[in-house]
């Protein structure tokens, strides 16, 4: 995926972090070879604002609101797909490797609203669609590693 920091390094108390992210996943629970009906794609954003009330040369710490949108969608064959949206508190930390590169994790959790869309095949070879949406509570993990230009730790001079 991609990750883009206005603050990855810098000592400011806010920064903006937009991902991205694509993934192909399965629900496979056997160890067969995959097949396609087994397969989702699914695209993922999350925006966070944050704050960041530790700031060193080595490490950022951060928390924020935010909020994301997935779509998954199952493969070709199969006509099954959702969206989610959720609303959620996000706590970071940013551990500056180098100059450069800068290691993550964070943790969001928060509301999730989702809608599902399936088209189902009966036995009478007749085509259903059935729509349902849904709520609960959703908490993801991030990790990665961020490549960093035009960014490193400068004290704010007030």
């Amino acid at each position: 995926g991609i990750v883009v920091d206005t603050a990855v390094a810098y000592d400011h108390l806010m920064n903006y972090r937009f991902t991205f992210d694509y993934s192909l996943l399965s629900n496979s629970t056997s160890s067969d070879v995959l097949k396609e009906r087994d397969l989702f794609h699914m695209i993922k954003s999350h925006t966070v604002i944050g704050f960041s009330p530790i700031r060193t040369s080595y490490l950022r710490f951060w928390l924020g609101p935010g909020f994301g949108l997935t779509y998954l969608q199952h493969s070709e064959n199969v006509k099954e797909s959702a969206a989610f949206f959720n609303i959620d508190v996000t706590l970071g930390l940013n551990i500056h490797l180098s100059l450069k590169i800068t290691g993550f994790i964070s943790v969001s959790s928060g509301y999730c609203y989702s809608l599902q869309e399936n088209m189902i095949d009966d036995s009478k070879n007749e085509t259903l669609f059935r729509k349902s949406s849904g709520n609960g509570y959703t908490t993801v993990f991030y990790y990665g590693i961020i490549y960093r230009f035009r960014d490193k730790y400068l004290p704010d001079v007030y």
